[in-house]
């Protein structure tokens, strides 16, 4: 593994989404003497070369289906590797993220990329239980990938393997061809002795989305297994079902957190309002992630009877993620009660804090907060900055005018940028002046809001200074000042 890597590690199922290796997709061209090295590579002692190669290969589809013998005998290779995704590296914050995968996973990718020529060896390397259960549930992955329905039958099958393994790689690759007739057979699986294989068959059942699954899903909410109940609760968010939402509000006793969460989203994302008492009541849950989960529910269901749960979140909670979700929440359910404390929140330790607060007061829309706002435009952070000037645009007011011309010079762009469009918003033919200077600004997305903001206005005193940023060296600054005069024109 090359030093120059950060390592990061997916998930393989992430993994297999981010290759986006479908056979349907554009492939490469590739001549036999590549597709040769590449094959010659597979057999190299060096676990990750296995994997890269077959990557490589991938990228080629059909143009490499004389690998396929090979690949097929490389299935059974789960030595564990960390390289990148297929369809090339990618980065966050500035590191290179890589994912965890093995030899044979690749080689099942490969194969459904190659397509056509890989289906029958997929399907017989599935068929044969004499092969080790690396290799038929890779071959089930190969499958579901490929999307092909013709290995319906034989993944429904694979279903009874004695290999868990095996099972839940079925089961997923029955979930990938959503396929109504898979209904049955993966219903049956919520009953299997391995949690596993029926975490992966409620995850497939939710692909599916057929009706018929939800008094099946319904019942394993009281499965033993904690996972398994948390699956299932995530699950049912999927559909409209009828009769799903009252043993949900259930699971917001369970012992367990990760049960506690998902019930809260799910029944956020089926709006069941009758569910806001029980969830407010987490709002102290032990885990900070249940907390901000309830808070964000609330700005959906609760309404006003959920504004002293949030308001108290706000002020309290010792998590920032906690309490810039109750600051969202807050500025959704817009009422007047939230005013107090998401000033307050202002001045909050937290800038991604003060962020969710400011933008929650602009929701408000109340003049009352136009001054608090205003004093926060001198916040140390550029972000909270940005985001009040944007709030102060919301409320049109014209007490904010000062403010945001004086936003006008901030020492960040993207501040001035933003009040730039918040003066457009205000209206105010005060401001022209100030965005006449700004047709001169260092940054090219400045001079555009502030010829889009004097078009807004409709000062016909601008005409002149939009005249001259028809020349300006940017084509977006250009066309801003075109449209802007052609507001003009109009009125």
């Amino acid at each position: 593994m090359s030093a120059r890597r950060s390592v990061g590690f997916l998930v393989l199922g992430a993994l297999c989404a981010a290759c986006g290796l479908a056979a349907s997709g554009a492939k490469d061209k590739a001549t036999p003497a590549e597709v040769a090295e590449l094959v010659a590579k597979l057999g190299s002692a060096d676990a990750a070369t296995r994997g890269e190669a077959s990557c490589a290969l991938a990228r080629h589809g059909y143009e490499a289906r004389s690998a396929v013998p090979t690949l097929v005998g490389l299935l059974a290779d789960d030595a564990e590797i960390v390289v990148p995704p297929c369809d090339g590296s990618f980065s966050w914050n500035g590191q290179e993220w890589l994912a965890r995968t093995s030899p044979g996973l690749e080689a099942a990718k490969t194969l459904a990329a190659i397509g056509e020529p890989a289906l029958e060896p997929l399907l017989g390397a599935l068929r044969d239980r004499s092969g080790s259960p690396a290799t038929r549930a890779n071959a089930a992955r190969g499958l579901g990938a490929m999307e092909d329905v013709r290995a319906i039958d034989t993944l429904t099958a694979a279903l009874g393997d004695p290999a868990p393994l095996v099972r839940r790689a079925a089961a997923r690759a029955l979930g990938d061809l959503e396929q109504p007739q898979s209904q049955k057979p993966l219903a049956a699986k919520l009953e299997d002795g391995d949690a596993g294989v029926r975490v992966a068959a409620i995850e497939a059942l939710g692909q599916i989305e057929d009706p018929a699954s939800a008094p099946a899903l319904v019942a394993v909410l009281g499965d033993a297994d904690a996972e398994v109940r948390a699956a299932a609760a995530e699950v049912l968010g999927c559909c409209e079902w009828p009769d799903v939402a009252p043993p949900l509000v259930r699971l917001l006793d369970d012992e367990s957190q990760a049960v506690r969460l998902a019930a809260i989203e799910t029944l956020g994302e089926l709006e069941h309002a009758p569910a806001a008492g029980k969830i407010a009541g987490l709002v102290h849950d032990p885990w900070w992630r249940v907390r901000e989960a309830a808070v964000e529910a609330l700005g959906e269901l609760g309404r006003g009877r959920a504004v002293p749960a949030l308001v108290s979140a706000l002020r309290e909670d010792t998590h920032p993620d906690v309490r810039s979700a109750a600051a969202e929440a807050l500025g959704e359910i817009q009422d007047a009660r939230g005013l107090t404390a998401l000033v307050a929140a202002l001045e909050d330790g937290h800038s991604g804090v003060r962020e969710s607060a400011a933008e929650a007061l602009g929701q408000m829309q109340n003049s009352r907060v136009v001054e608090p706002l205003v004093g926060a435009l001198a916040d140390p952070a550029w972000a909270v900055r940005a985001k009040a000037v944007e709030a102060l645009g919301e409320i049109h007011d014209p007490a904010a005018l000062d403010g945001l011309v004086h936003a006008l010079d901030d020492a960040h762009w993207q501040v001035r940028e933003s009040a730039a469009e918040a003066l457009g918003e205000l209206g105010d033919a005060r401001g022209r002046a100030a965005l006449v200077t700004h047709l001169g600004d260092a940054q090219w997305r400045v001079r555009s809001a502030a010829a889009e903001a004097l078009g807004e206005i409709g000062d016909s005193a601008a005409r002149e200074a939009l005249g001259r940023a028809l020349r300006d060296e940017s084509a977006e600054v250009r066309e801003s000042a075109a449209d802007a005069l052609e507001e003009l024109n109009e009125e």
